[in-house]
């Protein structure tokens, strides 16, 4: 990293290393029960701050599910195990439309929350989803494959089949 020094007013400027944000956010996490974390985790995305250790990346990519709706993905929240996603819904259509927590849902996601359930023609709101890390994903697949006990014994499962 190369700095260099600009006649401009007084600014702090603080680097941080991904290894000690995981650190921290794997710490905020374990400092909830499971519940809790998402709860609260959905809370700081309404409020728009960043939990301990979470790093947030603006976006704009449209995500649309349905014809009436515009999806646009605002933001992602990235921790240790769990992501947090915003999207801004707007109705495009000429009727109003209701929503419902469920339609959101696909496999992997942990909890859902709606701002509004309804919306009238060229109104929006939010969406918010947490879902495990894709760094998690990995990990619970690998370690549904290995049982702990056969790494420990210097054995594994492709071991056995030879």
């Amino acid at each position: 990293m190369i700095l260099v020094p600009k006649e401009v007013p007084a600014q702090t400027i603080v680097v941080r290393m991904p290894k000690e944000e995981v650190s921290e956010a794997l710490s905020w996490e374990t400092s909830h029960s499971y519940i809790a974390g998402l709860k609260e985790l959905i809370k700081a995305m309404y409020e728009g701050k960043s939990p301990r250790g979470f790093s947030v990346k603006e976006v704009e990519e449209e995500k649309s599910l349905w014809k009436e709706v515009k999806t646009i993905l605002k933001q992602i929240y990235r921790g240790a195990t769990l992501q947090g996603e915003v999207y801004e819904i707007t109705n495009v259509s000429k009727e109003p439309v209701r929503f419902v927590e469920k339609e959101f849902y696909e496999k992997g996601i942990l909890a859902i929350s709606l701002d509004r359930h309804e919306l009238k023609p060229g109104e929006k709101t939010e969406l918010y989803l947490v879902k495990k890390t894709r760094a998690q994903r990995e990990f619970e697949k690998v370690s549904e494959r290995t049982n702990p006990l056969d790494v420990l014994r210097g054995e594994t499962r492709s071991d056995e089949r030879k």
